[in-house]
């Protein structure tokens, strides 16, 4: 009987967190972010050209921060159409576990508002992507079922979605597929030196 009471307890209180996390996501969307790929270090472009053999190389950043964040979970994917191959990422902060494009966790190192930049990809495109097709940002699948959307850590340890402003499209055709990046607060630098500057 007691083993009993106990798994409905721990029902109860999965359930419950399961609610609660739903009305945090609804309630403080915005807050944490958004978490986007760019074509450009200054996070401005939102689309890339594939028409020739040569390096691709685009930007994730975690802009838009109006509360303190420390980390981020989310996953870079590549749409069917996008035909450059994975060539290798540069991530800018120490301590992440999993890569950009199969899921990442990533601490910042100290709290941030405004933008970083955390990192970047490079593609080698072959000129072959098909138009409109794109790269986005997604949920961390790993582990399964933790949060269905990109989210960000505050610093006061409450989960935010941080959806991203738009997709960064490959070669966009007028009419069908629109690059949209929205407004960009001014982005801080994020050099490994510059955070372990934080703690000296």
């Amino acid at each position: 009987m007691t083993t009993r009471h106990r798994s409905f307890s721990k029902s109860v209180a999965g359930f419950a967190l399961i609610a609660c996390l739903g009305m945090v996501r609804g309630s403080l969307a915005g807050l944490g972010g958004n978490i986007t790929v760019y074509a450009d270090p200054e996070a401005s472009e939102c689309a890339v050209t594939d028409d020739a053999v040569g390096p691709i190389t685009v930007y994730v950043f975690h802009t838009n921060i109006a509360v303190p964040i420390y980390s981020s979970k989310f996953r870079v994917v590549e749409s069917a159409g996008f035909s450059a191959t994975f060539v290798s990422q540069n991530v800018l902060f120490a301590g992440y576990v999993g890569s950009f494009r199969d899921g990442i966790d990533m601490p910042y190192g100290g709290c941030f508002t405004g933008s970083l930049l955390l990192g970047t990809i490079v593609y080698e495109g072959h000129g072959t992507s098909a138009g409109c097709s794109y790269i986005d940002v997604a949920a961390n699948p790993n582990p399964p079922g933790i949060f269905p959307f990109p989210a960000a850590a505050s610093c006061h340890f409450d989960w935010y979605e941080a959806w991203p402003i738009g997709k960064l499209y490959v070669n966009p055709v007028e009419g069908e597929c629109e690059a949209k990046c929205g407004s960009v607060v001014a982005v801080q630098g994020s050099t490994w030196g510059h955070v372990k500057a934080l703690y000296r």
